[in-house]
């Protein structure tokens, strides 16, 4: 049974004289990490299965992940920290709603939300500061009726963001 990729956790207690108690802690699929094949990965960042064609797949997307072991382990972790931030929103900056994380050769992210056509550059640094700025960002486009024109939300400057616009 430890050997299942699906079992996270394990525990046999045998008591005498013919009662076997199992405790099993299933794996939580939390998002897809596309590598060499496509893999669940669980909340703590950690790759721990092979999706097969007949499995659900109705997850956030981790691509551009590196093919070098060590940096691997630490883009997976820098997306974790971004969904467990996104985990408690709601709406349009929700986890329910987030549909691929890119992971860049510099360390950044591109986040793609299904609700809006645009791709979202950040940094992995102050990450709770970013998603706070996009909300103030976006809120304003909305306000302003420019929102369905943003192709591309740039937070990694230094004195706010640089919003890129679909060409009329």
């Amino acid at each position: 049974m430890k050997k299942h990729p699906c079992v996270k956790y394990i525990n046999l207690e045998r008591l005498f004289p013919n009662t076997l108690i199992v405790r099993a802690e299933k794996e939580t699929a939390w998002a897809l990490v596309v590598m060499d094949k496509i893999y669940y990965m669980n909340p703590w960042g950690e790759v721990f299965k092979e999706v097969e064609d007949s499995e659900k797949m109705d997850l956030p997307v981790i691509t551009g992940v590196s093919r070098q072991g060590s940096e691997i382990r630490k883009q997976l972790e820098k997306a974790t920290r971004l969904m467990k931030l996104l985990e408690p929103e709601k709406g349009l900056w929700s986890l329910n709603e987030l549909s691929e994380i890119h992971m860049n050769e510099y360390g950044g992210m591109s986040l793609y939300f299904n609700r809006i056509s645009a791709e979202i550059k950040l940094a992995c640094k102050d990450l709770t500061e970013k998603i706070e700025g996009l909300k103030k960002v976006t809120k304003h486009l909305a306000q302003t009726g420019r929102i369905n024109q943003v192709i591309g939300i740039d937070l990694n400057q230094v004195d706010g963001a640089v919003v890129s616009f679909k060409s009329t």
